[in-house]
């Protein structure tokens, strides 16, 4: 398999140094990471494309189902249980730099609990970035069936339906905006097994995304409404 030239988006990645990121580059090389590890996991892929492992690794971790957090979601308890855990630690001989980071933490928290954002700055920020969401979030839907094989369908008389099926469908989740998942009926399908349904599904992902999520939407669908826009222009500025 060829392998896809693609587009990663841009996120920001300066922070402030501070206990846990003393020169400022915690979220630079994190992110550079993060592209590595999307790079050898494409084209690991394309070199094996008939690989189950390969395959369910590739939608896992594809960008479709990358999600940007804004950290207005505060945990139920969270901000308890972090005030306690600074209770106990405050009065104790600790580093003095832990404790200013402890309160820090806190604080922020407590600001997420009243609905403001946890950080200062741009959403498209490689903080609020999380990855690894196409299983692990159930962003990947992969049902049993059983239907009757005649047809393929399922019956009404549930004696017919002896043939398992596993049917599948995705989508991808919206970018700078909170929001449900994207179905994309495109991707629908069927396979006989759970694993040639995830090689199925990785090969479906692969020929209607790319690597990359330049062809989401809503944003695939502003930008080919623009180019529409610029065709008609120009076949209009002709005639």
């Amino acid at each position: 398999m060829k392998h896809k030239a693609y587009t990663l988006p841009k996120l920001a990645t300066k922070a402030k140094p501070g206990l846990f990121n003393p020169d400022g580059m915690l979220f630079y090389d994190v992110w550079l990471d993060t592209q590595r590890e999307w790079d050898r996991t494409c084209r690991a892929y394309e070199a094996n494309p008939g690989s189950f492992f390969n395959a369910w690794t590739y939608l896992n971790d594809h960008p479709i189902y990358w999600r940007l957090m804004d950290g207005r979601r505060p945990i139920p308890g969270v901000v308890d249980q972090a005030a306690v855990l600074f209770e106990d630690i405050d009065g104790a001989d600790v580093n003095q730099a832990l404790k200013d980071d402890l309160r820090d933490g806190v604080a922020r928290l407590e600001a997420c609990a009243g609905g403001r954002s946890l950080y200062k700055g741009p959403r498209r920020h490689a903080r609020n970035l999380e990855t690894g969401c196409g299983f692990a979030m159930g962003s990947i839907d992969i049902t049993v069936a059983r239907v009757n094989p005649a047809d393929g369908r399922v019956s009404d008389d549930p004696a017919l339906n002896t043939q398992v099926e596993f049917w599948f469908e995705t989508g991808e989740w919206p970018w700078d905006r909170d929001g449900v998942q994207y179905h994309n009926w495109r991707l629908d399908g069927r396979a006989p097994t759970y694993e040639e349904a995830v090689i199925k599904l990785a090969k479906r992902v692969r020929k209607w995304y790319g690597n990359d999520r330049a062809k989401c939407e809503p944003e695939y669908s502003a930008r080919k409404a623009a180019r529409r826009a610029g065709d008609r222009r120009g076949t209009e500025a002709a005639a």
